[in-house]
């Protein structure tokens, strides 16, 4: 079958290509990245172009563990900072230096789950009704923020909605209350404006 872009197996043979062989394959590539000769914004773009499109292959419809996140992130960020600066704050790395939407991977798998949802409400009007729907048998009055148990994009979205504080009233739109304005479109707004946000 296949879902937003994203082959999964539901026979009872095992196929090579899990999501964990993904991101074995994205935290390889994150370590050869830091034998490149290159300064830190330059092995950050290779990073982007390649690590993070590995990892963030299916994400958006399976559910990551944490530590193999974690783990990922981690081989990034020493990709390019390096692993002689042993007193670090990971997050002020990534926030000040890096664009963590496409270059850190806790970040770029929120944006991807979340840019994937957008696409496929925009792509296929005849969805709205399902979605709709769906919302309301998964989302709605749940404002639970533990790791998702099961995969699927509206269960993932809700898990990363919650993690960033926000809250999910409509299958319309998120609502932020530490911005200005509060409400972020789920998929109708114009497309640079919903990506700044």
């Amino acid at each position: 079958a296949r879902q937003l872009g994203a082959f999964l197996n539901f026979s009872f043979r095992h196929l090579v290509g899990t999501t964990a062989d993904r991101l074995e394959r994205a935290a390889f590539s994150a370590e050869r990245v830091t034998c490149l000769p290159n300064a830190a914004h330059i092995k950050r773009s290779i990073l982007a172009a390649t690590s993070i499109q590995q990892g963030l292959y299916d994400c958006s419809v399976t559910a990551i563990a944490k530590k193999k996140i974690e783990a990922w992130s981690a081989s990034c960020l020493r990709a390019w900072w390096g692993n002689g600066r042993r007193q670090r704050a990971k997050e002020l790395c990534w926030g000040l230096f890096a664009k963590g939407h496409a270059e850190n991977p806790e970040e770029a798998i929120t944006f991807r789950r979340l840019a994937s949802l957008r696409r496929r409400l925009l792509l296929n009007p005849s969805m709205h009704d399902e979605h709709e729907k769906a919302w309301q048998l998964i989302v709605a009055g749940k404002n639970d923020a533990t790791p998702p148990n099961r995969d699927g994009p509206l269960h993932l979205i809700h898990h990363e909605v919650t993690k960033l504080g926000w809250t999910w009233p409509s299958p319309w739109y998120y609502a932020r209350p530490d911005a200005e304005g509060g409400i972020l479109p789920v998929a109708f707004s114009p497309n640079a404006w919903w990506e700044h946000e």
